[in-house]
């Protein structure tokens, strides 16, 4: 994303999508306005190519994994905000590399990704026909359902490409905090 402008424009409508709840949780931690770094990681959604309203869906999507613990008085609470809208404007990852996939679902054909499909059964066959000891090396099984399911690979990638952010968000919102407190 070198040096070129962000679309601030864009950036405003995708920021909309972010679930109150989260709101609060971000603006407990960021008083004075979420971090710059939002912004870059909104424009590089825009950027994979997607639309205003192909972001708004995934985050809105994606959000039902947080939801409860969010909302629930017995749910484990959200313990980093920042690191959940991060994962949420996560770029979507493809085996195939199929920049119109979105979470296992091809935007254009409005089905299921051909090539994650075909992956998938790649790694079932594999699997099925694997040793007891080798089935255990395996990634876990996953069961698509389009435009609903998120992904395992999508959190982790996320958080493994965004770990250095989330740390200096975390330390910022502590301190944030700390001076709330004063």
């Amino acid at each position: 994303m070198d040096n070129k402008p962000l679309p601030y424009r864009g950036i405003r409508e995708v920021l909309t999508a972010i679930p109150a709840p989260l709101v609060l949780l971000l603006e407990k931690d960021w008083p004075a306005g979420l971090p710059e770094t939002v912004n870059k990681r909104v424009a590089e959604a825009l950027d994979t190519p997607r639309t205003v309203d192909e972001v708004q869906q995934r985050i809105t999507r994606r959000w039902a994994r947080y939801e409860d613990d969010a909302l629930s008085l017995t749910g484990q609470g959200i313990d980093e905000p920042i690191a959940v809208l991060y994962a949420l404007l996560a770029p979507s990852w493809c085996e195939g590399g199929n920049v119109r996939c979105e979470d296992g679902f091809d935007l254009d054909r409005e089905e299921e990704c051909r090539i994650c499909a075909e992956k998938r059964a790649e790694f079932h066959a594999q699997r099925s026909t694997a040793t007891p000891t080798e089935q255990t090396d395996a990634r876990p099984e996953a069961t698509p359902q389009p435009a609903t399911y998120v992904p395992e690979q999508v959190a982790a990638v996320a958080i493994e490409d965004r770990a250095d952010d989330w740390r200096a968000a975390r330390e910022q919102a502590r301190a944030n905090r700390s001076s709330a407190k004063l």
